[in-house]
């Protein structure tokens, strides 16, 4: 079962801290120090609540007078609503923009021009989508209105133009509510930046929250663990976790979010200042709280949901203002705010404490019945693994098309593969997105590869984590321990963010030639040996001198003599070179467009080198060298012969296929990027492999093995 309820986002770690914590005074005195250091106010502008609600109606008192008008979103929560009117003042609602579920500058102005008794604006970026903040910051200055951050969702985040939550709000407000971005079941605080020293301050709560209410927030956690223990009882239709939280509520041992009462006396208890500084100090630049999704039939997919083991809470937001009990107390006018009640209609939103690898099964349901904001049907991202011939030609064009790309996401590595006794299958996601994975079985494990790639769109997260639940779920249902991918990506620190927050982990090992030269074959002879480093220069002008004569071929015995000479080539270098086997699965596999270059010298051979083309690129893939080449410039000879023929095909990049990372002088392949470095080309560095565990406590005892062997081998 998976919880998408009762406490789910509380580990064992956390669960014990909320029941064992104590604190002191000072521990408060410090999470205010730091809110003030954090955001740049005064520790005295500091307030802490025993609850979100109250420190909101708090920074409405203190900005505004009774019977004036509050700006709030049409999606949202009765405990907004009742912060608004315990201030004495009236809610109106701004209709939503269904991509972020948050109202936008727009809106904002024409309900300003319209209601000239709005004196402030809460703004509340739901789910953590942040909204359009600068254009709304201006609209408040325009029309001298107070602006209220609510950090409940969103702690941490940061806003389009790079200001994160928090340092924007005249007053900002944040909740520790159940499910909220910092949660501790309960309380809440403040924090004026704009101060009136004509106006009163507002209250300082003193008073500590009663027995039963501390006895809730520590045991809250607990009883959360308990019922998710017992939902895996059942006696027909009778479910044990569901009579365990039925038992609760009717005790009053717990109570709903939207239950709890507004005092202003009420301070957060020090234990919980504790936790709240903790946790505040890990929060930055964090991803949305939850994703979300529209959806048709929403009671039939929760049903499904439910039969395969979600367990789910109540839906956010089932009604514009929720819960739904409070609705009509909302004087919520539907007709004013449409895409609201569309949202609430065919909203279904996932948590971010549960990994997209978790909820592959739930994302695969929700994508049956997802709709897009217009309410059109949205296709099902539907894996097809058995492609037609159409369809692989369909895919070279998408490969093709794509930046970074190489034959190792082509039906040609899926052959080689297929031939040397691996499983490949192409897994295609959508018109536009797809990936070779290949399962291998290793002594250590079965796993998933999957070099450079996927191939789809990264900068459209919902296909991407589309993409990966669909290779995730492949992985389990074949029994694999993990995958690893690498993404035909650049090495940045944007791009690492993007995979790492999957979440994924850096790989022990990389996967082939993630660090490379390119040499630009557009680039005129003269050009191309101009660009040389000056060493090789000479050495090329050195082996033309000496005659060096340089042929391809691809039979059957020049395959032989190479598979010969390179395996002398690795007893003396040290390195384990491909099985004949290998050489002649990439021989059948790719035909003419693999062509086998020797250099010889006087009638001898010197140097060897394995290409491989690929559409409009040559790929320097294996070598191999006698002992003659460490005398004369034989491997400078075939390069150069290999350039020039490439440039006569209509080649117009050539990758030299593997050079060491960056300052690692010891690394494996220290020698030969010297080498491959002096022909003038531009370094690349693809972003390092990465693995999804799939099987946790085997992955884990296969990273030690790896990480030893890693050091052991100087890669």
């Amino acid at each position: 079962m998976k919880f998408i309820a009762h406490a789910s986002q509380f580990g064992l770690k956390k669960t014990l801290r909320q029941l064992f914590t104590f604190g002191f005074k000072k521990d408060s005195e410090k999470l205010k120090s730091y809110i003030a250091e954090r955001y740049q106010v005064e520790a005295e502008n500091v307030a802490l609540y025993g609850s979100g609600r109250t420190a909101l109606s708090e920074a409405l008192k203190y900005f505004i007078k009774p019977g004036d008008k509050v700006a709030i979103t049409a999606l949202t929560c009765f405990a907004v609503v009742e912060a608004v009117r315990s201030a004495g003042c009236e809610p109106v609602y701004l209709d939503v923009n269904l991509k972020n579920l948050h109202f936008d500058s727009k809106a904002l102005e024409k309900a300003c021009a319209k209601n000239p008794e709005i004196k402030a604006v809460i703004v509340q970026n739901n789910l953590a989508y942040t909204c359009d903040i600068a254009n709304i910051e201006s609209v408040t200055k325009k029309y001298n209105l107070a602006l209220i951050e609510d950090l409940a969702h969103c702690v941490g985040m940061d806003y389009p133009d790079g200001r994160e939550a928090g340092m924007v709000g005249d007053v900002v407000i944040m909740s520790f509510g159940k499910g909220k971005s910092l949660d501790l079941i309960s309380g809440g605080l403040l924090f004026l930046r704009k101060t009136d020293k004509r106006k009163k301050s507002f209250t300082i709560p003193t008073n500590l929250p009663s027995f039963a209410d501390r006895f809730r927030t520590r045991l809250y956690p607990l009883f959360g663990a308990i019922t998710r223990g017992l939902f895996h009882l059942q006696l027909g239709r009778l479910n044990f976790g569901r009579l365990y939280t039925a038992f609760l509520l009717k005790t009053h041992q717990i109570q709903k979010s939207a239950d709890a009462r507004l005092d202003s006396s009420i301070r957060l208890t020090h234990w919980q200042a504790k936790l709240a500084l903790r946790d505040l100090k890990k929060i930055k630049h964090r991803a949305p709280l939850r994703r979300f999704y529209f959806v048709e039939n929403r009671e039939e997919l929760l049903e499904k949901l439910t039969a395969s083991g979600f367990i789910m809470d109540d839906i956010w937001y089932s009604s514009p203002v929720s819960p739904e009990r409070y609705y009509t107390r909302a004087n919520f006018n539907e007709k004013v705010c449409p895409n609201a009640v569309f949202a609430a209609e065919h909203l279904i939103n996932l948590p971010n404490w549960l990994t997209i690898f978790e909820l592959a099964e739930a994302r695969h349901l929700i994508n049956q019945y997802e709709i897009s904001p217009q309410g059109e049907k949205i296709a099902p991202f539907t894996t097809k693994k058995s492609l037609s011939e159409t369809e692989i030609e369909h895919i070279d064009t998408l490969r093709h098309a794509a930046s970074h790309t190489n034959f190792l996401q082509s039906k040609q590595w899926y052959e080689v593969n297929k031939s040397i006794g691996h499983k490949p299958i192409f897994l295609m996601f959508s018109e536009k997105s797809y990936c070779l994975a290949i399962i291998k079985d290793a002594k250590r494990g079965r796993f998933l590869e999957i070099p450079c790639g996927p191939i789809l769109d990264y900068a459209n997260r919902d296909e991407l984590e589309l993409a990966m639940a669909e290779i995730y779920r492949y992985a389990k249902q074949n029994n694999c321990v993990f995958v690893r991918f690498r993404p035909n990506l650049e090495e940045t620190s944007e791009n690492r963010a993007l995979i790492e927050s999957i979440p994924s982990l850096s790989a022990s090992y990389f996967l082939h030639a993630e660090n490379t030269v390119f040499v630009d074959l557009t680039q005129s002879e003269e050009d191309l040996l101009k660009n040389m480093r000056r060493q090789t220069r000479y050495e090329v002008r050195r082996s033309e001198k000496l005659n060096f004569k340089v042929k391809k071929s691809n039979d059957p015995g020049i395959l032989r003599e190479f598979h010969q000479i390179q395996v002398e080539t690795a007893k003396r270098q040290g390195f384990i070179p491909p099985r004949r086997k290998d050489l002649n699965a990439y021989a059948k596999a790719f035909g003419s467009d693999l062509q086998i270059y020797r250099a010889t010298l006087d009638g001898k051979p010197v140097a060897y080198g394995l290409v491989l083309t690929d559409a409009l690129e040559g790929d320097y893939f294996e070598a191999a060298s006698t002992e003659l080449n460490y005398k004369f410039p034989g491997a400078y000879a075939l390069q150069w012969y290999v350039m020039r023929d490439l440039k006569k095909q209509g080649k117009i990049r050539y990758n030299l296929w593997g050079i060491a990372p960056a300052g690692q002088k010891n690394h494996k392949f220290a020698g030969v990027t010297t080498f491959k470095t002096g022909f003038g080309g531009e370094k690349f560095d693809y972003l390092h492999a990465h693995d999804l565990p799939v099987k946790k406590l085997h992955y884990g005892l296969i990273r030690l093995v790896e990480d030893a062997r890693r050091k052991k081998r100087h890669l």
